[in-house]
């Protein structure tokens, strides 16, 4: 019985990493040239909380210019990171919403075969990921967390909170959103 489920579980997440390998290589040979793949970071943002999200764009530049990447392409099932993502850099080659399958395909290949210039901002995936449980221990923050512990920007400074654009609309989600406080 207990071997039944674990192949069950172990085969259901297999097919999600096959689904994720042909989202993988959508993404790769539409949006990323191949004499563009050192310069470019894949940034997966799965819809997760939103102060990681906030986060995670708010850092984005920072991490680029440190690490010497030229643009990053989101990748994203949330609406809100999708809207706002250019807000926050300009070096944002192009921003996908996908679907939540199409994103838990991209973990679960990620989970099998870890894979170059991409990164996961989310506090709970790809599994295994549990850096909520250490918010507030020895001063901690969620900043910290995405900053050092995600985009690895050590020594750790924060960045201020200046948008390179500006948001016009007056959907309430995205101004709660750009508005984000720990």
């Amino acid at each position: 019985m207990f071997i039944k489920k674990l192949y069950d579980i172990s085969r259901k997440r297999l097919d999600a990493a096959k689904d994720g390998k042909k989202v993988y290589r959508r993404i790769y040979s539409e949006f990323i040239p191949e004499w563009e793949f050192d310069a470019t970071v894949l940034v997966v943002f799965p819809d997760d909380e939103p102060i990681f999200n906030y986060y995670g764009l708010l850092y984005l530049d920072e991490y680029l210019v440190r690490f010497l990447k030229m643009n990053a392409l989101i990748v994203t099932s949330n609406r809100i990171v999708a809207e706002t993502a250019r807000l926050f850099t300009y070096k944002i080659k192009d921003v996908l919403l996908l679907s939540p399958k199409d994103i838990e395909g991209l973990i679960r290949l990620y989970c099998l075969h870890p894979f170059e210039n991409t990164l996961f901002i989310s506090a709970s995936k790809p599994d295994g990921r549990t850096a909520f449980k250490i918010v507030g221990a020895k001063g901690i923050t969620k900043e910290m967390i995405v900053a050092i512990g995600m985009y690895n920007i050590i020594p750790f400074r924060t960045v201020p909170k200046v948008l390179v654009g500006k948001y016009l609309g007056e959907d309430e989600e995205i101004l709660r959103f750009l508005e984000c406080e720990e």
